[in-house]
């Protein structure tokens, strides 16, 4: 089995700039303030799952921006170790 290539933050950041501004923003916000036990692979893992979301419908984007919103709140009841 071939594991998938995780993009660079960079690149998710990049791919968030075809939606309109509060994806990226939101994206970013709950960044800062994800828990700093959450590992570089997760929060790739996340991003791209948002990315996902938005690239559904052509609305979809605000979907993916209240994802993003509300990520820190629910990752907070997750166990990460």
């Amino acid at each position: 089995m071939v594991k998938e290539q995780l993009p660079t933050l960079e690149e998710l950041r990049a791919d968030f700039k075809r939606f309109p501004a509060p994806v990226v923003e939101e994206f970013d916000k709950a960044r800062a303030v994800m828990p700093k036990t959450m590992e570089e692979g997760n929060i790739l893992l996340w991003g791209q799952a948002g990315l996902k979301i938005a690239d559904q419908t052509v609305r979809s984007w605000e979907a993916a921006a209240q994802y993003f919103k509300v990520s820190p709140k629910v990752v907070a009841y997750m166990p990460f170790n």
